[in-house]
C-alpha cells in the first residue's frame, strides 16, 4: 500500500484575526441586516451580544479571546479586565481549572474529544460587593479551522438558578 503524507493546509486566519482585529469596510451586502455595521465583525459582535446568555470563547490555555456583553454585565467587569484572563479566573475566582468532583471541564473534554460537551456548574458572581453563587447549565462547542482541527472552544452558559430552586422546592413539598 501507498501511504499518501498529509499536505501542509494552507495558514489559515487564527481566530482573533478574524473576530478582533479590525477590518476595512466591506462592501455593501444585499442584505438590510447588515445595514449600519462598519464591517461583518461589528455584525457579528451585535449577534454575539444580542444573546442574554453569556458566551466565552477559550483557548487552548484556558484563556478568554472573546465574550459577548452577558459576560460583563454579570461579572461586573469591562472587556479589558476579562479578555486574556484563566475562564475559572473568571467564572469560579479560582486560581485553578475545574475538576472532578467540584466540577468536571466541558472545555478540556472538548479539547479531548473535538466533540461538543455539556454539564452543570456553580459560577460564582459579585453584586454591589457581594459574593453569589449561582447554578448555571454549560454547553462547550468546538470552534474548527478549514481542515477540520479545534482552534478554540466557545462556552456558552445558561442560569437556571431559579428552576432549579423551583424544582428543589416541588420536591419538598412532596416529600412532606
Amino acid at each position: 500500500k501507498k501511504v499518501t503524507k498529509k499536505q501542509p493546509a494552507k495558514e489559515s486566519k487564527t481566530l482573533h484575526q478574524l473576530w478582533v482585529e479590525p477590518k476595512k469596510p466591506q462592501p455593501k451586502r444585499t442584505s438590510d441586516a447588515m445595514k449600519g455595521f462598519a464591517s461583518p465583525s461589528n455584525y457579528l459582535q451585535a449577534i454575539i451580544d444580542s444573546l442574554e446568555d453569556e458566551l466565552m470563547v477559550i483557548d487552548r490555555d484556558y484563556r478568554i479571546i472573546g465574550t459577548n456583553e452577558a459576560v460583563l454585565l454579570r461579572h461586573g467587569k469591562h472587556r479589558h479586565e476579562v479578555i486574556g484572563q484563566h475562564c475559572y479566573e473568571i467564572s469560579h475566582d479560582s486560581p485553578e481549572p475545574c475538576r472532578v468532583p467540584d466540577h468536571e471541564c466541558p472545555i478540556k473534554a472538548v479539547w479531548e474529544t473535538g466533540k461538543p460537551a455539556q454539564t452543570t456548574h456553580v459560577h460564582v458572581y459579585y453584586v454591589n460587593g457581594e459574593r453569589r453563587e449561582r447554578y448555571v447549565d454549560i454547553i462547550a462547542s468546538p470552534i474548527t479551522d478549514d481542515q477540520g482541527d479545534v482552534i478554540a472552544v466557545t462556552e456558552l452558559a445558561r442560569d437556571v438558578t431559579e428552576a432549579k430552586e423551583r424544582l428543589e422546592a416541588s420536591r419538598k413539598q412532596l416529600h412532606s
